[in-house]
């Protein structure tokens, strides 16, 4: 105790001792001269700027994302003028957030829809810096396909088609096509021919410029078809000769395939150009050359058919026969001509006095006849087996009383006038002649009356 006492007791004297020696000292020193001092005083610096926040900034990929897929957001563009930023912190606008030291993060939303997202950035001072975007989440794309035709056969272009495949906010890039047969292709609309039959499983495969894709895949079975079609034609109509018909003509065609079944079925007129089978031809008048041919799905195509319909309804036009009325001899010709405008004069017949018919290719005939009446009928035969019938009467011989009582009365009258003229000119000129020789001639007697 006593020691601590006298340790103050010794600062107290130390303390006054300064007060005192103090203004002996201060005095001096201000009168005394200054030194000249040989350099400018230095300037003392201005006191450093506040410290800037940094800035935030960020992008992110794929620009339009579907649910469940990740988008991986960027925020390194950000910058601290000076600083350093030491933390990145995501809050992804559905109710998660996350920090990250390097800028990077990744997230997958799970609902479609627009979600806002902020990005707050720290620098190593404490001040911190702020960035927004919005980030819409889009359906994903879709894919689909067609195929025709189906069922598929061998040997068959079968057309693909993807087109109505879509994508809601995206571009659809890419279309890779597996046809079951280890081929592939790309593209929207793309064809195949199979080689081999049985059971293929069609996949496609859609990419978007978004980075997502979406698949489609469909199995199908190609048959196998064992031959060409077998088509035929029905025609209806009244059949005549030589393949003509005498009525109208009514053709049918039809065709069946046992495998894959009809494709196509085509017919044309008279070498014009084909076309597609619909319903029954009708033909009139005239000759015409109908073709027709099928095809089924497998591209087997048969041989054209070919058939001529011929139709001819007119019976042909006699144009004369010969003779009638008189024959003057009994060595009788007879002739006769015909026109048809169809299938033509194909032949002739006659009879003769009700005998039977007999077939002439030509136009006449001389026969022997005794005198008296005779009939000829005549039958003109066109090929399509039309029949014109046509009869003649006419008299081999002297002409009988009944037909020439007028001309013979008149002659009779016209000759008894002229015997008797003749016979009374006769008697007149004998009467002269013997008068002269005495043969008194009478005169009337006068008696005086």
């Amino acid at each position: 105790m006593a020691r601590n006492r006298t340790q103050v007791g010794r600062l107290a004297m130390l303390f006054s001792a300064l007060v005192v020696v103090a203004p002996l000292i201060t005095p001096a020193i201000e009168v005394g001269p200054f030194p000249k001092p040989t350099t400018l005083p230095p300037v003392s610096s201005p006191a450093a700027p506040l410290a800037s926040p940094p800035v935030a900034s960020f992008d992110f990929q794929p620009q339009y994302p579907i649910p469940g897929w990740y988008v991986f957001f960027d925020g390194r563009s950000s910058t601290d003028p000076n600083g350093n930023i030491t933390s990145y912190s995501w809050d992804f606008g559905d109710g998660i957030d996350y920090t990250s030291p390097d800028g990077w993060a990744g997230h997958a939303f799970w609902s479609l829809g627009t979600f806002t997202v902020n990005l707050t950035v720290q620098d190593d001072t404490g001040l911190t810096g702020g960035a927004v975007h919005n980030v819409t989440v889009t359906r994903p794309p879709f894919a689909t396909f067609t195929i025709s035709p189906e069922p598929a056969y061998i040997r068959q272009t079968v057309t693909f088609d993807a087109s109505a495949s879509n994508d809601s906010m995206r571009s659809i890039i890419s279309y890779h096509w597996a046809f079951g047969d280890a081929t592939f292709a790309e593209g929207a609309i793309v064809t195949h021919v199979y080689t081999n039959w049985g059971d293929m499983g069609v996949d496609l495969l859609i990419g978007d410029d978004g980075g997502f894709g979406a698949e489609a895949f469909r199995s199908i079975t190609v048959g196998y078809d064992v031959g060409p079609p077998v088509s035929s034609a029905i025609l209806a109509g009244i059949r005549g000769e030589n393949g003509w018909f005498r009525s109208a003509v009514t053709a049918t065609l039809r065709a069946t395939d046992e495998g894959s079944g009809i494709a196509s079925f085509q017919d044309r007129l008279d070498g014009g150009p084909w076309q597609d089978y619909s319903a029954p031809l009708n033909f009139t008048e005239g000759e015409r050359l109908l073709e027709y041919f099928a095809t089924d799905r497998a591209l087997h195509v048969e041989a054209i058919h070919s058939v001529a319909i011929r139709v001819d309804s007119m019976p042909p036009n006699v144009v004369r026969l010969d003779p009638s009325g008189i024959a003057s001899s009994g060595n009788v010709t007879i002739s006769w001509s015909a026109t048809d405008g169809g299938s033509g004069v194909a032949r002739f017949e006659v009879s003769v006095d009700s005998g039977p018919f007999a077939s002439f290719g030509t136009t006449s005939l001389t026969v022997d006849l005794p005198d008296g009446s005779h009939s000829v009928r005549l039958r003109a035969i066109d090929a399509a087996g039309n029949v014109a019938e046509r009869s003649t009467t006419f008299r081999v011989g002297p002409e009988s009383l009944d037909s020439l009582t007028g001309p013979l009365l008149f002659g009779v009258v016209a000759a008894a006038s002229l015997v008797s003229v003749a016979v009374a000119l006769y008697r007149s000129k004998n009467s002269e002649r013997r008068s002269p020789e005495g043969t008194p001639s009478e005169e009337p007697k006068n008696d005086g009356r």
